[in-house]
């Protein structure tokens, strides 16, 4: 009966053993789960505020070369409407067209940049046009 009790001894205190390696262990896990869970909110935090910056640049780049391309524009319709020769008519008109084709680009990343930044909000609302009366064919 000894041998029983000695071996019942030993089994407990090797459970007990085991219990605390599995509780090191999980407080450990859980330390790692907290340090991961902090990396991840300063990831986000970082990221966003990249985004944020990003947004603002090209706001701001985009104002700021659309200005002088609304200028340059000017000066191309002027010549267009000068007494001077025919080349350098369509010469103009080919360039004022190109500054415009750029003006347009520069204003859609103007209007995606402000929408990222949440300074413009679209509000959907139903339209009174009927399907076709926009300028192309209903299935074209």
């Amino acid at each position: 009966m000894s041998g029983l009790l000695l071996l019942s001894a030993n089994g407990l205190r090797n459970a007990r053993m085991a219990s605390i390696r599995d509780q090191d262990e999980l407080e450990y896990k859980n330390a790692q789960l907290r340090d991961e869970v902090l990396y991840q909110k300063s990831a986000e935090a970082a990221a966003k505020k990249a985004d944020d910056a990003k947004s603002r640049f090209l706001a701001v780049m985009s104002h700021e070369v659309r200005t002088p391309l609304n200028a340059i524009m000017g000066m191309f319709e002027l010549i267009e409407r000068a007494d001077v020769p025919e080349r350098q008519k369509r010469q103009a008109f080919s360039g004022r067209r190109s500054a415009e084709r750029l003006f347009s680009e520069l204003t859609k990343v103007l209007d995606v940049s402000r929408l990222d930044a949440d300074v413009v909000t679209i509000t959907p609302h139903r339209s009174t046009r009927k399907p076709g009366h926009c300028g192309v064919p209903l299935g074209a």
